[in-house]
């Protein structure tokens, strides 16, 4: 969304001559909400799928002009993207990391038009799924 205005800062201006300036809001209000209900599971060889719900009802935008991804920090220690609400932390990244669950998991939508919007932080410990 862009918007113009004219600012007149004296007297001698006139409207109809003063140059328009473009903003785009970028304000607190356009800001993707925070994801909820994060979960997790752990497969058999310990890959962590994570999932988690989003709604994006908040975009002032036209949704075909606007898309929405996921940034995920592990622990602070790995960052992951997803196009989807579930993403995957592969145990050969885990062991690479040295990490076990629980696991310190925050997530961002992150809006092609207005950037990270506000996050969801909790902990997981996933549950095993059987084979």
């Amino acid at each position: 969304m862009n918007l113009s205005f004219r600012a007149i800062v004296s007297d001698w201006q006139d409207l109809a001559t003063t140059p328009s300036i473009g903003i785009t809001p970028a304000g607190n209000a356009y800001k993707p909400p925070a994801p909820t209900n994060l979960t997790g599971i752990i497969d058999i060889d310990g890959n962590i799928q994570l999932f988690w719900e989003y709604s994006n009802t908040f975009s002032p935008y036209d949704n075909s002009q606007e898309s929405v991804t996921f940034e995920i920090s592990i622990n602070g220690i790995r960052t992951l993207t997803s196009n989807t609400k579930d993403v995957l932390y592969l145990v050969n990244d885990r062991t690479t990391d040295g990490l076990t669950p629980p696991l310190n998991v925050t997530v961002w939508a992150v809006s092609s038009v207005v950037g990270k919007g506000y996050s969801l932080i909790d902990s997981v410990n996933p549950t095993l799924i059987p084979d």
